[in-house]
């Protein structure tokens, strides 16, 4: 069955049942960034990272971003709702954010919105 419209809470519980299912897989997708073009880097909802120096004002975006871009962003933060909670390891250095190795819990996070506290800053620029 199709469904014609998915609340937020129904994505989150998703998320959380294909966490429990294969938590690695969940995690790969979390820590993946694809570069994208300046109109997807200049959506007013996705959340993206634009490349320092970049000729062509690119980025790069990740599955959250995108999620987020879905379902909006708060108007005063523009940061989405959707986050999570997990185990880290800030060796890694590839990405401009620390590393994602065990994904806990996915979760909607409106008391961090709130308090303008982000996760991971928005629209930063990498090198």
């Amino acid at each position: 069955m199709i469904k014609q419209k998915v609340t937020l809470d129904e994505t989150i519980k998703f998320l959380n049942e294909l966490k429990d299912i294969d938590n690695k897989a969940l995690c790969r997708l979390v820590n993946l960034r694809v570069f994208c073009n300046k109109d997807i880097l200049n959506h007013p909802t996705v959340q993206c990272t634009a490349i320092k120096n970049d000729p062509d004002n690119s980025g790069i975006v990740g599955f959250l971003g995108v999620l987020n871009g879905l379902f909006g962003i708060d108007e005063e933060t523009g940061w989405g709702v959707i986050n999570f909670a997990g185990e880290y390891d800030d060796k890694v250095e590839e990405i401009p954010r620390p590393f994602t190795k065990i994904l806990k819990v996915f979760k909607t996070d409106f008391e961090r919105i709130k308090n303008k506290q982000p996760q991971v800053p928005i629209k930063q620029e990498i090198k």
